[in-house]
Formats: C-alpha cells, sequence, structure tokens
C-alpha cells in the first residue's frame, strides 16, 4: 500500500507515539522510529543489523535470560508466543542506564519486507505504577504477617490485608464500628496524620490478650487523601517487661528490707556500743593497775572498731537504696582537713609512721558542701593507709584542679610507703564486700564496705575517686570532688590579710631530720613569702658562724625538740648573746604526747619559743610565725570587719524565736541582739502559728519539745500555709540521723542545743544570704553540730586543757563548799565544777550575758525542787518531764555539766519509768540545790561584769 509512497509511511512511523523496532527472523533489528531513539538513546543507524537480545536486554541479575528464552529472538512455540505477547522488560539504554518497559510483540506476517516482529514500547514510569510493581506490592501487603489498613478520608475503610482481618474477625469491633485491636480514638488520629501531613508513631492498644503499636502515615493516591495504618505486635515483649519490672520490684524489695533490716541491727548494736565505750573512757579515768587499764583499752579499741563496722554497715543501708543526700552548707576547708591531724595522731605516734599535710594555699577559704562526708571519705582513704604503712611517711596532698568564682574541684590524694597493691587487685577494691584479698580481712579486720561508700560519696559530689599502686612501693588513693565557692579569699590571702609582719625579716633556719616533714614545711614557708635555708645537722649550722651576725634577717628556727636539740642550740644562743644580738623565734617539733619542755637554763626568751606536737597541721608553722611577729590589732580588726558585715546583712530581716524556755529565748535574743534584725518570741508552738498568720518572719528558729504545741505540729501547719517560709529546728537531742527526721517534718535546718554564739551567726548568716538571693530552690540542712563522730576521737577539743587532777576525776566532781580565793578581775575558766570558759565560748565570750543568764538561772528555778514534787506526786510525767527537760538545756548553756547529767538521767527515767526514778530524783535535787548555792557564790563575786 504504501510501497510508491515510501515517505509517507517513514513519516507514519517516526510520529507514532510509541517506541517501534522491527525484527527479522533471526531478531536482528530491521528498523526502529525515532521514539525508540528517544527512549533508548541508540540511533537508528546503531541499531539496524544489531541482534536486539544483546543490545537491549538486561544482564541485571533478577532480569537475566540467554536468548534462546528471549522473546525477541522468534525461537518460542506458538503457546509460549501466545504468553509473551505482552510484557514488562528491564532494557540497557546507550547510557547504560536500565529501563521499565512495557513491551508489545507483534507479528505481522511480512515477509517480504523480512520483518518477523516488531516490537512496540512505552516507558512505565511515565504512566501508573507498573503491572510487575503493582503486582509486587500486592503480594507484599497480601502475604506480609504485619496488619495493615488503608483508610480514605474522612473515615471509611479501604483496604484491609489478610493479618489485618484475621484480627478483625477475633477480636471485633466497638460500638463506633472500629476494630478494637486499633487505637479507640482511630477518627481523632487519622484526621490529625491526614493535617498534620506527619506520621504518627507508637499510638499503643492493649485488648484482651495483644498489644500493638501501630504507625499511621498520610499519603495521596489518585488525587484522593489515605491514611495507612500498620500494626507491630509486642505482645511477648511487654509480658517480658512487665516480668522483668515485677522481677526488679521483688529486688527492690528485698533490697529495701535488707537495708532496713542493716540500718535497724545498725542502731539496735550502736546504741550499747556507744555506752560501752563511753563507761570505758570513763573507767579509764578512774585509779587502775596497770592490768585493769590493759584490760580497759583492749575493750575500747575493740569497742571502737567495732563502731566503725556498724557506722559503715549504716552507711552502706542508706547508700545503696540511693537514700543518702548531701548537704551544701558553707564550711572552713583548712579546718576540715586540720581535723584528720588530731583524729589520727595517736595512731601516727603508735606506729612510727609520719603523717605530714602538704596543702596548696591557694585553695578557697570558706567553700560549700557537705563537710561531714568530705571528711569521712578522708578518713577513709587515711585509716586504709595506716593499715597497710608499717614505715616510712604518710602524706595527705589537697590541691585544686580548677578554681572559679562560684566553684571548684578537688583534688585530695593520700599517698603512703606500704607493701602496695598488686594491678590485677586494683580494679576490685571499690567494690563492696570486697578487700585486695581474703588474707586482708583476717589480718586487717574490716567489712570491705569503706573504699564502696566512698566511691558512692565521691560521685555523689560529682567527682571521682582511685588508685595508683605499684607491689612493694606504696600506693597513692585519691579522689576529686566539686565544691562550692562562698569567699573567693584563698587560705593564703584569708591569712595575709589577718596578719602583718612586723620586720624584715624573711629567712627560716630549717633543722628537721625527717625530710618529708622537711619538703612540707618549706612548701607552707614558700607560699606564704619566707625563705627557707636548710642544715642536716644543728652542728653544721653552728659551725657557720655567720648565721650569728645575720640573726637580724633569721625570722624563726625550727627544729626537733628533743634532748639532742640542746646542746646546739645553747651554743648557738651564747653566740647570740655574747654579740648583742636579738633572739629569732625557737620552734621545737615534738612527736605526739611526749610533753617535751625545753629547760630553762637554755635561757631563750619564753616569749619567743614555740612547741609544736607531730602530726604538724597545715600551714600551723606559718600561722603561729605570723602570730608571734604580726601587729596585734589586725586580726581583732579582721574579725570586727567580718561581723560588721554580717550584722548589716541581717538589717531587717524579721526573726521570730519560739522556745517555752524563757532561759533559751532570752539567750538567743542577746545572741543576735547585734544584729540589725528585727527580733521577736512566742513561748510555744500554737502563739508561734498564730503570729506568722499575723505577720512575716523571714526565718523562724523553732524548739521541738514544748507543752501546748511542740515544734513539729507548728512547722507543720506554717509550713502548709507558706511552704517557703524559713524554719530552724532548736534541738537538745541531735543525734546523726535526725537529719533526715527534721526534713522531713518540714524543717530547714537545725541547731543543736546548747547554742553556740558562732555556730547560730553562721547559720542565720547563711540563710540571710539565701533569702536575700531569692535561691530558695534546694532545702539545706546545715550540719552545725553533729553529736556522733565518725572513725575516730572526739574532734570537739577544748582549746583549755583541764587540769589532770580534774579530768581524772570528772564523774566524781562535786561541788564544795569550800571557801576559794580567786582573781575576780577575770572570770576563770572552771569555778567550783562550773565549766565556765566552755559556756562562754558557746555565748561569744559575753561575760555580761553569762552574768544575766546565770540570774536568770537562780531567780526561776530557785523552786523548781517543789514543783517538780508535786508533778511527780500527782503523776503528771509530762509536766515533770518538761521541767527536767528545760532545765537541762539551761544547765548545759551555764556549763553546769553535773547537773545536766543528772537532769539527763531523771528526764529518761520519768520517760521509760524507770525503777531508778527516786534515785535519780535524789541526786538531781541534791545537785540542783548545790549549783544555786555556786551560781549564787559567782554572781557575787564577778556581779561587775554585769555591766
Amino acid at each position: 500500500m504504501f510501497s510508491d509512497k515510501p515517505h509517507l509511511a517513514e513519516q507514519l512511523l517516526n510520529n507514532w507515539p510509541d517506541g517501534l523496532i522491527g525484527l527479522d527472523h533471526y531478531g536482528k533489528v530491521t528498523f526502529s522510529n525515532d521514539k525508540a531513539t528517544a527512549i533508548l538513546g541508540w540511533t537508528q543507524e546503531q541499531m539496524l543489523g544489531q541482534t536486539a537480545h544483546d543490545l537491549l536486554c538486561s544482564k541485571a541479575v533478577d532480569y537475566a535470560h540467554n536468548a534462546m528464552d528471549c522473546p525477541m529472538c522468534g525461537h518460542q512455540n506458538e503457546e509460549e508466543s501466545e504468553s509473551l505477547d505482552h510484557f514488562e522488560a528491564w532494557w540497557v539504554g546507550s547510557q547504560g542506564v536500565y529501563m521499565n518497559l512495557d513491551v508489545r510483540v507483534l507479528s505481522p506476517e511480512l515477509d517480504d519486507l523480512d520483518i518477523a516482529k516488531v516490537l512496540t514500547f512505552t516507558e512505565c514510569s511515565t504512566g501508573t505504577v507498573s503491572q510487575y510493581e503493582a503486582r509486587r506490592l500486592a503480594m507484599f501487603a497480601e502475604f506480609s504477617p504485619v496488619p495493615i489498613l488503608e483508610i480514605a478520608l474522612p473515615m471509611s475503610i479501604e483496604f484491609a490485608n489478610p493479618a489485618m482481618t484475621d484480627l478483625m474477625v477475633e477480636y471485633g469491633f466497638n460500638d463506633e464500628g472500629i476494630p478494637n485491636v486499633l487505637p479507640p480514638n482511630l477518627e481523632m488520629l487519622v484526621a490529625d496524620a491526614a493535617h498534620l501531613q506527619e506520621t504518627l508513631i507508637n499510638q499503643e492498644v492493649e485488648y484482651s490478650d495483644v498489644s500493638y503499636i501501630w504507625t499511621l502515615n498520610p499519603l495521596y493516591k489518585n488525587k484522593k487523601q489515605f491514611v495507612q495504618v500498620y500494626g507491630l505486635e509486642v505482645t511477648e515483649l511487654r509480658k517480658a517487661q512487665h516480668e522483668l519490672e515485677e522481677a526488679k520490684n521483688v529486688a527492690e524489695r528485698a533490697s529495701e528490707a535488707k537495708s532496713h533490716f542493716l540500718a535497724n541491727m545498725s542502731h539496735e548494736i550502736r546504741t550499747p556500743m556507744n555506752a560501752i565505750v563511753g563507761f570505758t573512757e570513763i573507767l579509764l579515768k578512774t585509779q587502775m593497775n596497770d592490768k585493769q587499764v590493759g584490760y580497759c583499752n583492749k575493750i575500747k579499741i575493740s569497742s571502737s572498731v567495732l563502731l566503725e563496722v556498724i557506722n559503715d554497715i549504716l552507711d552502706f543501708s542508706k547508700i545503696e537504696p540511693g537514700k543518702l543526700t548531701l548537704e551544701n552548707i558553707p564550711f572552713n576547708l583548712i579546718e576540715n582537713i586540720e581535723v584528720l591531724a588530731d583524729l589520727f595522731a595517736d595512731r601516727a605516734n603508735d606506729s612510727g609512721v609520719e603523717l605530714v599535710f602538704d596543702v596548696d594555699q591557694r585553695l578557697p577559704a570558706v567553700v560549700s558542701g557537705d563537710p561531714l562526708r568530705f571528711k569521712q571519705v578522708m578518713i577513709n582513704l587515711v585509716s586504709n593507709a595506716f593499715k597497710f604503712t608499717r614505715t616510712g611517711y604518710i602524706e595527705v596532698v589537697v590541691k585544686p584542679i580548677r578554681l572559679e568564682s562560684k566553684d571548684c574541684r578537688i583534688r585530695v590524694e593520700i599517698r603512703d610507703t606500704g607493701k602496695g597493691i598488686p594491678k590485677d587487685k586494683q580494679a576490685k577494691l571499690f567494690a563492696p564486700f570486697t578487700q585486695e584479698d581474703e588474707t586482708t580481712t583476717r589480718k586487717y579486720g574490716g567489712t570491705g564496705l569503706g573504699l564502696s561508700i566512698c566511691r558512692s560519696l565521691v560521685e555523689l559530689m560529682d567527682g571521682k575517686i582511685g588508685v595508683k599502686s605499684k607491689e612493694g612501693q606504696g600506693s597513692v588513693f585519691f579522689f576529686e570532688a566539686n565544691l562550692g565557692v562562698l569567699d573567693n579569699s584563698s587560705i593564703l590571702e584569708r591569712q595575709l590579710s589577718t596578719f602583718k609582719v612586723q620586720s624584715e625579716r624573711k629567712t627560716v633556719l630549717l633543722l628537721q631530720t625527717n625530710p618529708v616533714v622537711r619538703r612540707s614545711i618549706r612548701h607552707q614557708l614558700s607560699a606564704y613569702g619566707l625563705e627557707s635555708v636548710e642544715f642536716e645537722s644543728g652542728v653544721a649550722l653552728v659551725d657557720e658562724q655567720e648565721w650569728v651576725e645575720r640573726s637580724h634577717e633569721i625570722l624563726a628556727i625550727i627544729t626537733d625538740q628533743d634532748d639532742e636539740s640542746l646542746d646546739w642550740i645553747q651554743e648557738l644562743n651564747s653566740g647570740f648573746i655574747s654579740a648583742n644580738k636579738e633572739m629569732p623565734l625557737l620552734l621545737g617539733i615534738t612527736p605526739f604526747s611526749h610533753n617535751f619542755q625545753w629547760p630553762q637554763e637554755l635561757q631563750w626568751p619564753e616569749a619567743s619559743q614555740l612547741t609544736f606536737e607531730k602530726p604538724l597541721k597545715p600551714s600551723i608553722i606559718c600561722r603561729s610565725i605570723l602570730t608571734k611577729s604580726s601587729e596585734a590589732s589586725s586580726y581583732a580588726s579582721a574579725e570586727a570587719e567580718t561581723d560588721l558585715k554580717r550584722c548589716q546583712s541581717l538589717d531587717g530581716f524579721h526573726v521570730l524565736v519560739v522556745d517555752d524556755n524563757l532561759f533559751n529565748r532570752e539567750l538567743v535574743l542577746e545572741l543576735l541582739a547585734d544584729s540589725k534584725a528585727v527580733l521577736d518570741t512566742a513561748e510555744d508552738g500554737r502563739f508561734a502559728v498564730e503570729k506568722v498568720q499575723e505577720k512575716s518572719y523571714d526565718f523562724i528558729l523553732m524548739d521541738i519539745q514544748m507543752p501546748m504545741m511542740d515544734g513539729y505540729e507548728a512547722t507543720k501547719i506554717i509550713k502548709e500555709n507558706d511552704p517557703n517560709q524559713v524554719v530552724i529546728a532548736l534541738t537538745a537531742n541531735a543525734i546523726k540521723g535526725d537529719r533526715e527526721r527534721f526534713i522531713a517534718a518540714g524543717f530547714d535546718d537545725y541547731l543543736s542545743k546548747p547554742v553556740d554564739a558562732k555556730k547560730l551567726n553562721d547559720l542565720i548568716y547563711f540563710w540571710a544570704d539565701r533569702i536575700s538571693s531569692r535561691d530558695m530552690t534546694e532545702s539545706s540542712l546545715s550540719q552545725v553540730q553533729d553529736a556522733e563522730v565518725i572513725q575516730g576521737p572526739s574532734e570537739n577539743i577544748s582549746e583549755s586543757p583541764i587540769p589532770s587532777h580534774v579530768a581524772a576525776n570528772e564523774t566524781n566532781i562535786a561541788y564544795s563548799n569550800e571557801v576559794i580565793e580567786v582573781d575576780t578581775s577575770i572570770m576563770p575558766d572552771e569555778y567550783r565544777g562550773l565549766k565556765v570558759g566552755k559556756a562562754l565560748k558557746l555565748i561569744g565570750d559575753k561575760k555580761s550575758l553569762y552574768i544575766k543568764l546565770m540570774s536568770l538561772f537562780t531567780k526561776n528555778y530557785s523552786n523548781v525542787s517543789d514543783e517538780l514534787l508535786k508533778a511527780l506526786k500527782d503523776e503528771d510525767a509530762m509536766t515533770a518531764g518538761r521541767i527536767v527537760h528545760t532545765i537541762k538545756g539551761s544547765a548545759s548553756n551555764l556549763g553546769a555539766e553535773d547537773l545536766r547529767k543528772c537532769a539527763f538521767e531523771l528526764e529518761d527515767s520519768i520517760i521509760n519509768n524507770s525503777e531508778a526514778l527516786q534515785g535519780h530524783l535524789s541526786d538531781f535535787c541534791a545537785r540542783l540545790d548545790e549549783t544555786l548555792v555556786v551560781m549564787d557564790d559567782f554572781l557575787e563575786k564577778f556581779k561587775h561584769f554585769a555591766a
């Protein structure tokens, strides 16, 4: 038909909308149109004569086939040909790109034109999804174990795969026609997914015995909006989680029961153990023979060890369930470190191991944190070092890692020359109930909890703890802790601002046989700007006569204080005297409790002599040198400036003092009298509640035991109305463990009686600062006094030593009626059994206040014995207990220790209705009468201090 019109035939083929390729009987290309070139990229010239299979068919694994099976090659039989006249194929274009094509095979029977087949093809991707892909997708949904649902908006289920229909059949539908296994708010979720065009995930449903998590995915199809819903069964996962949670709860309950048992057991054992330790101390002060003293010392040592074990268990019982919290209060860093010298002095002396300190003087003077727990970690590490060190030294090194205006990070290292720890044993040291090896427990004792507790405490301080050790060469245990900085003044700056050296003397001659002690002192001197010149011996110093001539440069001489030093010191002294030179300070270092004194024939000015016992406290040498050579007024002026700042910080603050004891109210008012705070009082918790409702107070000092409404009840009511009201407990019964009870009762802080003036001022100043900065987000319980000392002897060592004849019979002191001649121009430290010095220290050495309080005591309690006897006769135990409790606190404030002890015993007998009540009552009344006589006598002699 087109034989005479070839151009028309060519034009018709090239304008055909599909690609066309003609094949001969061998499958070779005989023609192609422009559309075929456009789709495949091959020109007609490139395709002519090529076998279509070799040119076009994909070699990809999924679509590869040989020429015999290719539908374009013409080898199929008639049945196969009919099934392959329409198929999808992946062909390769001229650029090597795979194309998904929809192919039809035509057989026009044009033998005269050598055309056996005509291929017509289009690109699947330009139209709808290919049939192949459609079948694949349909099969995926059909055979998927995942339930799939397709919902057309607004809410019409268009498709559900078999897995979904099975769920519908098994679990049914709710009243709204929604399958029960789907979210009940499905309609809202579908609307949200479509509106937000966001996939919604983790929509969980628990129904009957199955759990599913559903995902909703919005999409458009044929210009219509759908939401596809996919489900994931999590039944077994949730079952496993529930079982795990239940097992966890069971384990936690068991752990809590164990911790509760440990805590109760520790408390129950500790109470009688405290009595054993206390009475052993008392027994040691009585007259005994050497064998009895030895027995008592063994009881004391064994009891102390047992108390340490009990304290470890008690701490562990709190740490393990996460119930231990740290305080955040201000404390003096250097004082916290110096406690170690007091605690381990005996141990260092007995073992012959030197305990030395090297404290970086750049550390801040005042920091905030938990002083008790910070100290506990140091004590535990030093105690361990003593266990494993037989000779040499233990050095406590404290230095800053980071110093900033608001906080700092401090590193403490405990270095020893002990036996060292093998590397393979170091990793497990900080695990609970673990020691270096099994023989360690048998040889050295302990629970294996100490280092574990230390690790937990350090971690609570946002720090870390570790050890470096080499077997046979000693160990270095270290920890780092974060502390707040309340005063940017360093330890050094605080000291140098307090003291000013009068002379230009800057040289210190150092004669110390122990190199570690010598190095520690050298570091101290260097920090304070003093030059040290070291000598191997005193003889070497004497031989260098130039130092006699240069005495004007010598600020001090530091040496071991023993008999061996006397010869060269006397020779040096003679040189100074003969040359008419001024004597420098002579500082002697002696072992603990050796009580060595320089002989009088030494002829060294007594005012220039100082003696220090080992272990030397950090900076004590320099502080003493500065004190001896400073201008006297500097320290007082620095203290006065601090007090002035504190008074100014309380200007305008309203303080309510609540106590049923007039004596105690008067005491607190007097102690705060110098502040600019507005002070008010209430004599019972009930009146305190009324006053708080009438006006506002910045903080309240609340007694605990009061007759009509106690401090607990009053604080509860006050806190219900104003949770931010600061209430500070005043208690005579503060022991370790009460801290948690006070916090639970709503108190923000507590102060132990007898009230210490400095601690009261520190506490008030701390809370005034917190209130001023409106930083009330965190309740902080300040440790102003802890009645229990962990691991070691008491820290509250009296600054004024008690005479030996008094100390030996402390428990049997009786108030003597003997007329004693005293110097009434000064108040004595002790007067006929009254601990005057101790009482004055509590109230800031305010002698006029002491006289005033004693006058109140004698006036108010002269007839109290009659009131007490009447209450007991009327079987009014509450009134009797309150009377005795009040006198106990007042006596403690005045230093009437024997009366306080009698009151304590009587109060306990009243509370427990003890058979010993009559005996304790008799002792109390007699001691009260004696105390009143002594106080009257004291007031008569020292009444001039009332002015």
